[in-house]
């Protein structure tokens, strides 16, 4: 699984102590300090959370803006409505969580006043965090929500069919084991006659034309070998 979370927070501190608390549950972190730089930093269907803080910089120099997380997380809604964003703010005006929770789309949103503690925050994390993306390689992965596959530095996500993307779930959920032709179309459920075609639309999907990825046994069948990140 991909587990990738951006957090942006003005304060350094609590910015780098939230990475290394979410770096402890096991996701890896991408932190910025100001919307603009977390606008930059975002990429639809990649992140499985957003921790936002709510009052913090709309660009790196400029002064606090207390709505400059609301409007962040505004944006990335716009362009991934499933989202999920975790808001994080040391105020205790009441209308300002209400906005942040207002937010529209399909994601979960929540709210956690600062400071908070390790434990809470991870469960928190764990609660509200998505976890729909299956890695193929260092760049690449799947989203089963929207049976896309997104590869870093492509805006526009790649949309599988319902065939091929049943064959990826196949060869994700038997990595490293070889498979007979025979027992691959078992194991899928669609025609047999089907299978080279799908085999070579995947290969494309996953940038995997060398077949670095998804391996022919000649004599046999197949195996899927995930490279590490």
């Amino acid at each position: 699984m991909t587990n990738q979370i951006l957090i942006a927070e003005d304060d350094i501190t609590l910015g780098c102590f939230l990475e290394n608390w979410l770096k402890e549950a096991g996701y890896a972190v991408t932190r910025t300090t100001n919307k603009a730089g977390a606008l930059a930093a975002f990429k639809p269907g990649f992140y499985v959370l957003a921790v936002i803080d709510v009052r913090m910089p709309s660009a790196r120099g400029k002064k606090i803006n207390a709505t400059a997380g609301l409007e962040a997380a505004a944006e990335m809604r716009k362009l991934d409505s499933s989202l999920p964003v975790l808001f994080l703010s040391a105020s205790g005006n009441e209308d300002i969580e209400a906005d942040a929770l207002k937010l529209h789309g399909r994601g979960k949103c929540d709210f956690v006043r600062k400071p908070c503690g390790k434990k809470a925050f991870q469960i928190r994390v764990s609660q509200i965090a998505r976890n729909t993306h299956l890695l193929f390689g260092p760049n690449v992965s799947i989203d089963q929500s929207s049976r896309t596959v997104i590869i870093v530095g492509e805006t526009k996500p790649r949309q599988l069919t319902q065939q091929v993307f049943d064959l990826a779930m196949v060869f994700h959920q038997n990595e490293n084991r070889e498979l007979t032709r025979q027992k691959l179309i078992d194991l899928w459920g669609w025609e047999a006659g089907c299978l080279d075609e799908s085999i070579s639309r995947l290969r494309k999907a996953l940038n995997d034309e060398q077949r670095n990825l998804i391996k022919t046994v000649h004599g046999i069948g197949y195996i899927y070998k995930p490279q590490n990140t």
